[in-house]
């Protein structure tokens, strides 16, 4: 996992932080520090999200066997595909510093699960061996990230219609196993964020999400796998990158967002 250009986004936020917060208007100043900062509002700022989590990746599958009375012994590599993949989140986010009249840097919490079908192209051991089998993979995770965010989520104000935000943080999750003893449950997972929106009757955002590292989420062993097969054994490893998510992100509590102006 190459960390240094998730460090370098760590610092750019702060560096815009600190560069922006000479500029900022006192009455915002105080709205926030007023309402916000003592989480009378946090309602308001509640996020949900929907989506699709996407696994580029490689399966290795070793079969021995006798399908049609020829003993094989056979190591095929596939692209894995992500199939029936769904992801949900949860959270709301706590202000840091006022950067400008409608921008701030906060900290941001949420609730992840998702589930993803792998799955890959059907192969061919031999002329009666075709064979594929999906597997599921299931995270659960506590996202928490640094955001710089800009317009109507920082300003809780309908009349600011757009709205931005980048942000770097980490995941602490459970993923599912077939076998333990070759993947622990247990990950840390470094990410990069960003999301753009807009207000209609409630604040509507685009989201994506990208996960760095890898992790190997198939190790199972399978018999009678063939048609025709006798005794037959596979073996199937897959892995690949932890992956990123696209997903629709609404701000329920948003219609009770202020309309007046500064």
């Amino acid at each position: 996992m190459k960390l240094k250009p998730f460090l370098t986004l760590i610092m750019l936020i702060i560096a815009a932080t600190t560069y922006g917060q000479s500029g900022y208007r006192h009455p915002l100043q105080d709205y926030y520090y007023k309402k916000n900062i003592d989480n009378r509002r946090i309602w308001q700022r509640i996020s949900l999200s929907v989506g699709k989590h996407y696994i580029p990746g490689k399966i290795d599958l070793h079969y021995i066997g006798i399908p049609d009375s020829q003993f094989y012994d056979t190591t095929l590599t596939r692209s894995i595909k992500s199939k029936r993949s769904y992801i949900v989140h949860v959270g709301t986010y706590f202000p840091i510093a006022i950067v400008s009249d409608q921008s701030m840097l906060v900290f941001n919490v949420e609730l992840m699960a998702s589930t993803t079908t792998i799955a890959y192209d059907t192969v061919m051991f031999a002329d009666s061996g075709k064979f594929m089998h999906p597997f599921e993979t299931y995270r659960v995770g506590i996202p928490l990230s640094l955001e710089y965010r800009l317009g109507g989520d920082v300003t809780l104000n309908k009349r600011n219609k757009s709205m931005f935000s980048v942000g770097v943080g980490i995941m602490p999750s459970l993923n599912n196993s077939d076998d333990y003893g070759h993947r622990p449950p247990y990950k840390i997972l470094p990410f990069v964020k960003a999301e753009l929106g807009f207000f209609a009757l409630v604040a509507v955002k685009v989201r994506a999400i990208g996960y760095f590292g890898n992790t190997d989420y198939v190790y199972s062993e399978l018999y009678n796998v063939a048609q025709g097969g006798r005794g037959d054994y596979l073996k199937a490893e897959g892995r690949g990158s932890n992956g990123f998510n696209l997903s629709v992100v609404v701000m329920p509590f948003s219609f009770k967002w202020n309309t007046y102006s500064w």
